[in-house]
């Protein structure tokens, strides 16, 4: 791999020379700047399918014993429009835009409705839609730190000998222990899934659910047979539109056997790039693949460390700090991916 620390910042949608060609990492122009000792932001970005699916985290640990954080880096240019129509919409929902219809520009009334909800909640006035003031805004719309988590039927689950509730670890009791307000769906459908997640804004959309490839594409066995996959680029068009949407963790359950297990995480990769490159997703955390003990260690981490608020890569850093010896764990926890436009995101917490 090479980046080029020195360059110019530049439009980061277009082709980086490197790693095969057009494909290289490059570095967030939010980042650090490194020098006095704080981590710098690494991104990488790629577009090549196969180069996407695989688990470059597994490298994460030695970047970071050199003050390099890992994330996979998703097209800022397209997701800004995207965000600020979220924005608009939510300060909208809360009373302070007017019936200004949202337009993803960032203009003089809603930076002056920016101001207006910085203040009123301590914040800097800035007037920016800054990582804690998009957070404060999507816990106003939200009402509650509320986690909708989607996984397979009861029976389902059974059949296939995978899932959080056959593990014995349903990961919606640890939610709601932590002080989360779970939605639970089992096998819903798209539909279903769509008006949940516009009625009951969510801070975490959490899928339990395994994937396969749909013509040459990862998708989502949401409902099992054809009519069931959802290509990340479908479940795009899922998430809300004028609100901020939520932090979407793609927990893969784990297979019985290892070569199923690295299908399952180059599916998982794969659905990640695609969700994030269309362009509405803030953050995909991409896990999963832990069976029994190594779930529980994995959920207490997931859950713990969205339970604080900070930053999305806190998060994953979390989840690879759990890792232990040999194979099942590198691919549970150190192979965890972040999908992010910044790695700075912050989710509504408890």
């Amino acid at each position: 791999l090479r980046s080029d620390f020195d360059a110019p910042d530049r439009d980061r949608c277009a082709p980086d020379a490197a790693l095969g060609g057009d494909d290289a990492p490059d570095r967030d122009p939010l980042a650090a700047p490194g020098g006095d000792g704080a981590p710098l932001d690494l991104g990488l970005r790629m577009t090549d399918a196969t180069l996407r699916a695989l688990p470059w985290e597994l490298a994460a640990p030695a970047l970071a014993a050199v003050g390099l954080r890992l994330f996979r880096r998703a097209p800022r240019a397209r997701g800004e429009a995207a965000d600020l129509r979220a924005i608009q919409g939510a300060l909208a929902r809360c009373g302070f835009l007017g019936d200004l219809a949202p337009d993803g520009d960032l203009g003089p009334r809603t930076r002056a409705a920016l101001v207006a909800f910085q203040a009123e909640h301590g914040l800097a006035a800035t007037g920016e839609p800054d990582a804690v003031s998009t957070q404060r805004l999507h816990a106003a719309v939200a009402g509650r730190a509320r986690v909708v988590v989607v996984r397979p039927s009861h029976r389902a689950e059974q059949r296939s000998y995978r899932g959080s509730r056959h593990s014995g670890v349903p990961v919606d009791w640890l939610y709601e222990r932590a002080g989360f307000e779970t939605v639970v769906l089992d096998s819903p459908s798209a539909r279903r899934l769509a008006d949940t997640l516009a009625e009951h804004p969510a801070a975490v959309l959490h899928l339990n659910v395994g994937l396969v490839d749909h013509h040459g594409a990862p998708a989502l066995d949401l409902l099992g047979g054809i009519v069931g996959r959802v290509t990340g680029t479908a479940f795009d068009a899922l998430l809300p539109r004028h609100a901020p949407t939520p932090l979407v963790v793609v927990d893969t359950p784990a297979p019985p056997g290892r070569g199923e297990a690295l299908t399952q995480l180059r599916l998982r990769n794969g659905f990640a790039a695609e969700l994030t490159a269309v362009g509405t997703a803030r953050a995909v955390l991409a896990t999963g693949l832990a069976r029994y003990r190594r779930q529980q260690r994995l959920y207490d981490a997931l859950v713990g460390a969205l339970a604080t608020g900070e930053d999305v890569h806190t998060t994953a850093a979390a989840i690879r700090s759990r890792a232990g010896d040999g194979v099942e764990d590198a691919l549970a926890f150190t192979a965890c991916a972040l999908f992010a436009r910044t790695p700075h995101e912050r989710f509504p917490a408890p």
